[in-house]
């Protein structure tokens, strides 16, 4: 039945705060456990990706039981802001991170009210244990059971060397041999056992669990026993060529080197000191392998590949002197920002098989919260589940992979990355002015970017698109820790954790709001009378629909009062009308001769 006089009433909207809880939608199957493995500064150099160099029969194993992803990218290629990013769901850019350091700024410091990955899982009726290096920033809170990573080594010193001094190198570089060293004393032995024993303890409780291993390897120092290092000969090690031309400032400039090229007047590595240094990361990475093979043995004994979601990873790649001088991390070649990634989830069809689709680190934490079945997470993550392509990793794929780059003291985006299919588009110093692309189809070592480089119109227009959410301008990330819950960049009235909720909705933590605020606040709201009661559509407030999730957690409430001095919240949560302006459904049956409706935005 039709109720009179709402269909063109308009009544004017009040801004104030308050918060709209959403109900989160169920699943009917029983969750799976949850492994999670990260690596620390891996690169593509392992066999599943095509190394012939490395070895890895672990990981080798793990890609026959799981989907690998050939095109995975960090965020940020460096430990703090990557890690900060893939276990809150969010881009270091939003979440304000780039730096690491006890004066520096955290998740814990910006979205103190966000559930990180392991105490989403506690809310789920998981057990939580964190093992080794997985938060940069650790929180014994979110955790059941932490042990943080304590350094192991074993046996007597072989050998020891250094290779600080060379151009382009930075950082603690000792390679060390142990003589006679059990690996499983060594790092991340140590790791695995926690592991191991976490997993084992849950099985026998029928506890369902969310264990979380994060070796160190290869992360310098490079602590590798002699019956790991011996695996490898450094003279069969084919080092990275610098073909003609490639290291013009055309394609190469002094501004992509941490230390510049001509400014850097150390000398160059030797052949031979080039070939110790392969040996020493191949050793870690081999070491690392090593131990993920005691949890896979783990995993077939107890045949948690029915039962358990296991995903691999690395927190950013790690550059071995490519382009001559080009090293470590923190910077925007392929070898620093592409990462390893394998999942496997039970039921499986599509195990073994390789996905080239462009993913990123951001999509781990959907991905995981989709595969072992529970509940939505019920806040704005920026990643996209990849359960799709576990199913079907041929399907047509097209979301840019994002990342950036800055220095640690600077507030403003250094550089900006853009990754799609064949193509990577690389923008900055500081500015859109200066860009280029690398074409990893005929350039796969990206030797010769350049602009435009032959890239189609359309993935360029692409590629603009999605880098162009990063903006350059000062104040996207802290520089110093802000107070607990005193962060507000764009200085607007809104704290960051509000705006990064609302981003669908238009609003950035790094923007100034306040024009869209004024706008809402003397905006028309539209009532209209249907079958369910009435609804109330903001035609000035409008998500995007690819973004909007309806069982997600916004931050805004509606009020309803018949003499704007009593209010009444109006249950439900809003959706989308066809244009995207957001819209409530009353239904409460109750009709007022008079009503006054304020939108409230939690401060």
């Amino acid at each position: 039945m039709k109720r009179p006089g709402f269909r063109n009433r308009r009544i004017v909207a009040l801004l104030g705060a308050g918060l709209l809880l959403c109900p989160s939608a169920t699943t009917a199957k029983e969750p799976y456990n949850v492994l999670l493995i990260i690596a620390d500064d891996l690169n593509s150099r392992i066999a599943p990706l095509g190394d012939p160099q490395a070895i890895t029969p672990h990981l080798t194993r793990l890609a026959g039981r799981s989907v690998t992803y050939r095109n995975c990218s960090s965020q940020y290629a460096f430990c703090a802001p990557s890690r900060g990013s893939f276990l809150t769901g969010l881009y270091p850019w939003n979440l304000g991170v780039h730096a690491a350091g006890g004066n520096r700024a955290n998740g814990e410091n910006i979205v103190p009210g966000r559930p990180r990955m392991s105490q989403y899982f506690q809310s789920q009726g998981y057990w939580t244990g964190s093992y080794g290096k997985v938060e940069h920033y650790e929180r014994s809170e979110r955790w059941d059971e932490l042990i943080p990573r304590t350094t192991g080594i074993d046996g007597s010193p072989r050998s020891i060397q250094s290779f600080t001094g060379h151009k382009g190198i930075s950082g603690d570089t000792s390679f060390v041999i142990y003589e006679d060293g059990d690996p499983a004393s060594f790092t991340d032995g140590l790791t695995a056992t926690g592991a191991l024993g976490a997993m084992e303890k849950c099985l026998e409780r029928n506890e369902r669990f969310f264990v979380a291993a994060g070796f160190f390897m290869p992360h310098t120092p490079w602590l590798v026993p002699s019956s790991i290092a011996d695996l490898h000969d450094p003279r069969d090690f084919v080092l990275p060529e610098s073909p003609p031309g490639s290291y013009d400032n055309a394609y190469w400039p002094p501004y992509a080197y941490t230390y510049g090229k001509a400014s850097d007047t150390r000398p160059y590595l030797t052949e031979a000191e080039l070939r110790s240094l392969f040996h020493a990361y191949y050793s870690a990475v081999t070491l690392m392998d090593h131990s993920l093979g005691r949890l896979l043995d783990f995993a077939d004994s107890r045949n948690l590949w029915d039962n358990t979601v296991i995903a691999f990873v690395s927190d950013n790649g790690f550059s071995l002197m490519e382009h001559r001088h080009l090293y470590a991390k923190r910077n925007y070649s392929r070898e620093a920002i592409h990462v390893p990634m394998m999942i496997h989830h039970p039921g499986m069809r599509s195990e073994g098989r390789f996905c080239d689709r462009q993913v990123g680190l951001i999509d781990l934490m959907p991905t995981l919260f989709e595969l072992a079945g529970v509940d939505p997470y019920p806040r704005h993550l920026d990643g996209q589940s990849l359960a799709p392509l576990q199913e079907n990793p041929d399907m047509e794929w097209e979301t840019p992979a994002l990342s950036c780059l800055t220095y640690p003291n600077n507030s403003e985006p250094r550089f900006r990355i853009g990754q799609v299919g064949q193509w990577k588009l690389v923008e900055g110093p500081f500015s859109a002015s200066y860009r280029r692309v690398m074409n990893h189809d005929a350039d796969p070592y990206e030797h010769f970017g350049s602009f435009p480089n032959n890239i189609t119109p359309a993935d360029l227009r692409s590629l603009e698109e999605g880098v162009a959410e990063i903006p350059f301008r000062e104040n996207v990330f802290y520089v110093d820790k802000p107070d607990l819950g005193q962060t507000d960049r764009d200085e607007d009235g809104l704290p960051d954790e509000v705006e990064i909720d609302l981003l669908p909705l238009g609003f950035h933590p790094f923007e100034d709001n306040r024009t869209q605020l004024r706008s809402l606040s003397n905006s028309a709201v539209e009532l209209k009378s249907v079958l369910e009661g009435v609804t109330l559509t903001f035609p000035a407030l409008r998500a995007e629909p690819r973004y909007f999730r309806p069982w997600h957690t916004y931050p805004l409430s509606l009020q309803r009062s018949p003499d704007l001095s009593t209010w009444e919240g109006m249950p439900g949560n809003f959706r989308l009308d066809s244009s995207g302006a957001i819209q409530w459904l009353d239904q409460s049956g109750t009709i007022l001769d008079k009503a006054f409706y304020r939108l409230r935005i939690q401060p």
